[in-house]
């Protein structure tokens, strides 16, 4: 479990980096907007298959941000309840590297290991 000083280290950098993905996030979702054909007009059909991967890749981004939003808002949770470095699959601690690698990880090594393989 970390100490204070170091929970508060962590959770001032997720809240630096859920800023920084907000904004981003915010950005990708007007080239989003933009690209969605109003007053849009295609000179060649290789503008328009470029186009058309540029707005996916742009909606998959986006979607990834917003799930990693989500982790960190989960583990800003997670620090205020103090549970905080609790596996949420076997109740067990999560190592202090692995949360000073993923500071919004949920699960120790063993349980995310077993999630990801079945």
């Amino acid at each position: 479990m970390p100490s204070a000083k170091e929970l508060e280290r962590i959770k001032k950098n997720l809240l630096k980096t859920r800023s920084k993905l907000v904004d981003n996030a915010e950005h990708l979702e007007a080239d989003v907007h933009l690209g969605d054909g109003e007053g849009v007009k295609f000179n060649h059909m290789a503008d328009a298959g470029s186009d058309t991967f540029e707005l996916d890749f742009s909606m998959e981004q986006l979607e990834q941000k917003e799930n990693l939003l989500y982790d960190i808002d989960q583990a800003l949770q997670r620090i205020d309840a103090g549970t905080y470095g609790d596996c949420e699959e076997c109740g067990g601690k999560i190592t202090l590297e692995r949360l000073r690698a993923i500071p919004f990880a949920s699960l120790c090594l063993k349980c995310q290991e077993a999630e990801e393989i079945g």
